[in-house]
């Protein structure tokens, strides 16, 4: 058997309130990349084959947000808890299944 390693790249974007202190808003920008989010992406990758060896986020400073960025940022984030939602009834219907 062949052995492939490599790895999947997903730029994210988010808009932080702006603060003086350029720690507090990193801080605000990684709030929401907890342990959870990491794990259950790890936990997806992992369902489909592949090992997860490690799983990071590093989000810098990218400049002061506009309306067209903040407006994308709330759309995509409206159509992706759509999907989640989805992606988690669907699980939640095969348990159920299991445990009649």
């Amino acid at each position: 058997m062949g052995l492939y390693k490599g790895s999947i790249v997903i730029n994210i974007l988010t808009a932080v309130e702006n603060n003086e202190d350029e720690r507090v808003m990193r801080n605000d920008a990684h709030e929401n990349i907890t342990n959870d989010l990491l794990n259950e992406l790890m936990a997806l990758v992992g369902a489909k084959g592949y090992l997860v060896g490690s799983i990071s986020a590093d989000l810098k400073n990218n400049g002061e947000a506009n309306n067209r960025h903040i407006g994308l940022i709330e759309e995509s984030t409206k159509e992706a808890k759509i999907k989640t939602d989805h992606i988690y009834n669907k699980a939640n219907t095969i348990t159920s299944s299991f445990k009649l």
